[in-house]
C-alpha cells in the first residue's frame, strides 16, 4: 500500500471511530449503492458482543475468534473474524496490542474482506477506552451559607460551609471552607473572602469532591451583575391601540411590551423624563418609531408592571432576505428530460428540483450568465449542465424562476465514459 492510500485508509477508520458509524465497504449484495472511490473495505462502529457473548468488558482471547460491531443508531451488525489473516491490530498508547484488547463496548475498526455482514479483518483498529475525568469542583447558585438560607445571608471568619445549587442538573452540592481553603478570588476586590458568599450568588469552588461534598483550596466569586431595571419584549399596544403596524405620536404616551419567555405585560411609559430613544441606522429615532409588533426595550423605574423609561432601544425591523439562487439535481434542459441530455450554445434554460422542497425552479442562461464553474474544468459551459446532475445557479429569483448569472455544476459521480450528447468526457476515478 502506497503512503496515499496508506493515509486515506487511517482518516476513513478515524472518521468511522469517532461518528461511531457503523458501514461496509463495498455494500451488502442488493443495497443498490454506489461505491465511493479510495474508501477501504471494513466495519466501524461499537462493540456489541465477542465470540458470541454480550456482557460488558468481555474481551477476546488468544488469536482467533469474532466480534460483532453495531453503529449508535443503526440496526445491523457487522461480524468481524479475526484469525492468522489478521496481520495486525492498532490502538494509540499501546505498544503490542491484540484480539485481547477488543472489549464490548469500546469502538472499533476493522479492514478486510466484506461479504454480506461478514468481515475477514485484516487490520483491525481500537479507539482507546473513553474515560471520564473526575470531578474537581462545582459551580452554581449559593442556596444556603452555615444552613441558613435567606436571601443575602453571606459567610463569616474563616470556616464554614455553603450549598451551591448546579443549573445544569438537580444535584445541591455542599462546599466546606477553612484553613484547607487557600485563597478567594473575586474581581475588582484585593481581599475576598468567606464574607463575600451570600445566598443567592454565583460561586464556584474547586476542590476535593467526594459525592456531593467539596472540601474546597480555592472559592471564586462572581461579582454581583448589575442588572438595570426596565422591561423588553415584543409591543402589543401603543397607546392602547394592538392593530399592527400603529406607532406613537409626539412625545409623550405608552406602549405595552410582552417578553419571550414571561407572561407578563409591562406598561411603559414615555414623556419628558425619556432622556433618549436608541434604534441602529436611524439618526433621531422617537415615539413615532415604536410600533406594534415591533422589538422594544426601556430602562427606567419599574413600578409593579409599570416602566416610566428613561431610554427607549429599538431593534431594527426584521427583514427576510431575498432569495439569490438554487441548488438541486438538473431533471430538463431546454424541455428535454431524456438522461444525459445536455445544453447546446449559450441560451436556454434547465429544471432543477431542490433537495430541501418539492418545488422546481426553471433557470434561464444566455448573454447575461456571466460564468460557469465546474472543478477541473478549465472552460465549462451551457453544453456541460446535463439532465441528473447536481447544478447550482446565482442571480434575480422571481417565483420559481432563476435568470442566472453565474452557474456551477457538480463534478460527476460516476466512473470514466461518454456521458453527455456532446461529446465531453466524465474524469472519475
Amino acid at each position: 500500500m502506497g503512503k496515499r492510500a496508506a493515509a486515506i485508509t487511517i482518516v476513513a477508520v478515524v472518521l468511522g471511530l469517532w461518528g461511531g458509524v457503523a458501514v461496509a465497504w463495498p455494500p451488502p449484495s442488493g443495497s443498490g449503492g454506489p461505491t465511493p472511490p479510495l474508501v477501504p473495505s471494513g466495519a466501524f462502529g461499537t462493540v456489541t458482543s465477542v465470540n458470541g457473548t454480550a456482557t460488558p468488558g468481555t474481551c477476546g482471547m488468544g488469536t482467533t475468534g469474532y466480534f460483532a460491531v453495531e453503529s449508535f443508531n443503526g440496526t445491523t451488525p457487522y461480524t468481524v473474524n479475526v484469525g492468522s489473516f489478521t496481520s495486525s491490530f492498532i490502538e494509540p498508547g499501546q505498544s503490542s496490542p491484540s484480539f485481547t484488547d477488543v472489549c464490548v463496548g469500546e469502538l472499533v475498526g476493522a479492514l478486510g474482506t466484506v461479504s454480506g455482514t461478514t468481515v475477514q479483518a485484516t487490520k483491525v483498529f481500537i479507539a482507546p477506552a473513553r474515560t471520564t475525568p473526575p470531578a474537581h469542583g462545582v459551580f452554581g447558585t449559593v442556596t444556603t451559607v452555615n444552613g441558613t438560607a435567606t436571601p443575602g445571608t453571606c459567610g463569616i471568619g474563616t470556616s464554614g460551609s455553603f450549598e451551591l445549587a448546579t443549573w445544569q442538573n438537580t444535584t445541591t452540592y455542599t462546599v466546606e471552607v477553612g484553613s484547607f481553603t487557600s485563597s478567594y478570588v473575586e474581581r475588582d476586590l484585593r481581599s475576598a473572602s468567606f464574607g463575600g458568599v451570600c445566598v443567592g450568588g454565583l460561586v464556584g469552588a474547586l476542590g476535593t469532591v467526594s459525592g456531593t461534598t467539596v472540601q474546597a483550596t480555592k472559592v471564586f466569586i462572581a461579582p454581583t451583575p448589575a442588572i438595570p431595571s426596565g422591561a423588553f419584549g415584543t409591543v402589543g399596544s401603543v397607546n392602547g391601540t394592538a392593530t399592527p403596524g400603529t406607532c406613537g405620536m409626539g412625545t409623550t404616551g405608552s406602549f405595552d411590551v410582552t417578553g419571550f419567555k414571561s407572561s407578563t405585560t409591562y406598561t411603559v411609559e414615555v414623556g419628558s423624563f425619556t432622556a433618549s430613544y436608541v434604534e441602529p441606522g436611524q439618526s433621531s429615532p422617537s415615539f413615532t418609531d415604536v410600533c406594534v409588533g415591533g422589538l422594544v426595550g426601556a430602562l427606567g423605574i419599574v413600578s409593579g408592571t409599570t416602566v416610566q423609561a428613561t431610554k427607549v432601544f429599538i431593534a431594527p425591523a426584521r427583514t427576510t432576505p431575498p432569495r439569490h439562487g438554487v441548488f438541486g439535481t438538473v431533471t430538463s434542459v431546454n424541455g428535454t428530460a431524456t438522461s444525459g441530455t445536455c445544453g447546446t450554445g449559450i441560451s436556454g434554460s434547465f429544471d432543477l428540483a431542490t433537495w430541501l422542497n418539492t418545488t422546481t425552479y426553471t433557470v434561464d442562461v444566455g448573454s447575461f450568465t456571466s460564468s460557469y464553474a465546474e472543478r477541473g474544468q478549465s472552460s465549462a459551459s451551457f453544453g456541460d449542465v446535463c439532465v441528473g446532475e447536481l447544478v447550482g445557479a446565482l442571480g434575480t429569483v422571481s417565483g420559481t424562476t432563476v435568470s442566472a448569472t453565474k452557474v456551477f455544476i457538480a463534478p460527476w459521480r460516476g466512473g470514466s465514459f461518454d456521458h453527455r450528447s456532446n461529446g465531453h468526457r466524465r474524469h472519475g476515478s
